[in-house]
């Protein structure tokens, strides 16, 4: 389960009794009432939210729910439903089957479609047992699942459904627009969570060093500010170390440093293509970006799990919080990562990833010019059109940009964001695509495609109607570049 193992996890709860009791009131209030309820987690990385989490969700199995689990990840929050899918795929008897999950998100491209069958799936599990939710990381959650979370609680008001999702701090993200939308329909419960307490701290400090705390482990504390996971990873780092003279900077990437620094550079070079390739990954794609046989970077596996750096489920391998994958990704040069990046998108394509599973790494690694991150990009947007228009327009837009000008696959690249774009209702940039691509006087098949890619646009602007005002002075569809073709009695 995410968050799992290592002292933060034993001892995470101090200082949260408040809050983890009103999570099992409402845990006992929906299974006795039958209705839904919504809790929301909020407050800075490292705080706790996670440990939360978890023990709520072992406290609602314990009392009879089914129980679906997942977390958001920054480096796939582009993929439609991804993150929803990480909940409703959890455990041994998940909410929806992967195939049933599948069938959903490609056979239609309606979303209101899509939240019914995945609401009459959930309700069909609750009228069993009461049901949690949960997802972890609700930030980073891609623009389908927020969609379907914003729709789904409403939709199950009435039956035995919590869901409780967790965000880091901040105003108006997306775990707020979601409490916004179903605040008048059924319970919800906001939780921020501050510092812990001096003497939460000191109990924490006590859990991991197993000793009495002295003035200077006290004076490293107060570098944390009250965030547990950085006063626990500090510690663990200073106990790694193994000094005692001379003072220890305050802060997260200095105590990981002190734990890093025992490690064998096979295995420090391992957590960097780790960190590259996300929260959680593969281990032979990690062995694949370091250019080694996988057999051979079996001790670096092993000696990250014993390090409490990295944890090993069996089907992926995942640092053990984001803070530490971000430590460790911090220390790589900013150049370096962008060229990982596009390399992990290469070599993840190639080991049967899609597109659109690698448009993170793309978008961060790619340079003018890489016709492949185009061919990338271009087939994610068409993967994603049907269900998320407005994310296909984006991909291909950029696609566009990294194309030189008048080049086949710029205009290849452009018709294809003429119709993501008027798909998306973004109707005005979609023209304005049109106009510097016309402009760019393509070939004469190429000209008639662009033309017929643009009258759909023309028409919900309703431009395309001879009685209408044309478009602006100096626009090709102006000079004679119009829907009906040129000097053809397109509007002049």
């Amino acid at each position: 389960m995410a968050g799992s193992g290592g002292p933060l996890s034993r001892s995470g709860l101090r200082g949260r009794e408040a809050e983890l009791e009103e999570l099992r009131t409402l845990i006992d209030t929906v299974a006795r009432t039958g209705g839904g309820a919504l809790a929301l987690l909020r407050g800075e990385p490292g705080i706790g939210k996670t440990t939360l989490l978890t023990e709520a969700v072992a406290r609602a199995e314990a009392a009879g729910f089914t129980v679906g689990y997942g977390k958001a990840d920054e480096l796939h929050h582009l993929v439609p439903l991804s993150s929803l899918a990480t909940s409703v795929l959890h455990g041994d008897r998940p909410l929806l089957s992967g195939d049933a999950l599948v069938d959903l998100a490609r056979r239609h491209d309606q979303r209101i479609w899509l939240v019914e069958h995945l609401a009459e799936a959930i309700e069909e599990r609750a009228g069993d047992a009461p049901v949690l939710i949960a997802l972890d990381d609700a930030q980073w959650a891609d623009p389908l699942s927020l969609f379907a979370l914003r729709q789904l609680p409403g939709r199950l008001r009435t039956s035995p459904v919590l869901w409780l999702l967790t965000e880091r701090k901040g105003v108006g993200g997306p775990a707020e627009e979601i409490v916004a939308a179903v605040r008048d329909e059924l319970p919800v419960r906001t939780l921020s969570l501050g510092p812990l307490s001096g003497a939460a701290i000191g109990q924490l400090a006590g859990d991991t060093l197993g000793a009495a705390v002295d003035e200077r482990v006290r004076d490293l504390l107060a570098g944390a500010g009250g965030n547990p996971f950085l006063a626990v990873e500090m510690l663990a780092g200073l106990r790694t170390a193994g000094s005692s003279s001379g003072p220890v900077p305050p802060g997260l990437v200095v105590g990981v440093r002190g734990r890093l620094g025992s490690l064998h550079p096979d295995t420090l070079r391992f957590l960097q293509m780790g960190a590259v390739l996300g929260r959680s990954f593969g281990f032979h794609d990690a062995a694949a970006l370091c250019g080694r046989p996988s057999v051979e970077l079996l001790p670096a596996l092993e000696e990250a799990v014993r390090a409490g750096l990295l944890a090993d489920d069996g089907d992926q391998v995942a640092f053990r919080h984001d803070l530490l994958r971000q430590a460790v990704y911090v220390d790589i040069p900013p150049s370096a990562r962008k060229v990982l990046h596009r390399e992990a998108a290469g070599r993840l394509v190639a080991a049967g990833h899609q597109p659109i599973d690698v448009v993170s790494h793309v978008l961060r690694g790619a340079q003018p010019g890489d016709e492949e991150a185009v061919a990338l990009l271009r087939r994610a947007a068409a993967d994603v059109l049907p269900v998320t228009p407005g994310l296909a327009a984006d991909l291909v837009t950029r696609a566009l940009e990294l194309v030189p000008v008048a080049r086949p696959s710029w205009f290849a690249a452009g018709e294809q964001a003429i119709v993501s774009l008027t798909r998306a209702g973004r109707n005005r940039e979609a023209l304005a695509t049109g106009d510097r691509l016309l402009a760019a006087r393509p070939p004469l098949e190429t000209f008639g495609r662009l033309q017929a890619a643009l009258g759909g646009t023309l028409w919900n602007l309703d431009l395309a109607a001879p009685q209408l005002l044309p478009p602006a002075a100096g626009s090709p569809l102006r000079n004679g570049l119009g829907p009906r073709g040129p000097n053809n009695g397109g509007r002049r």
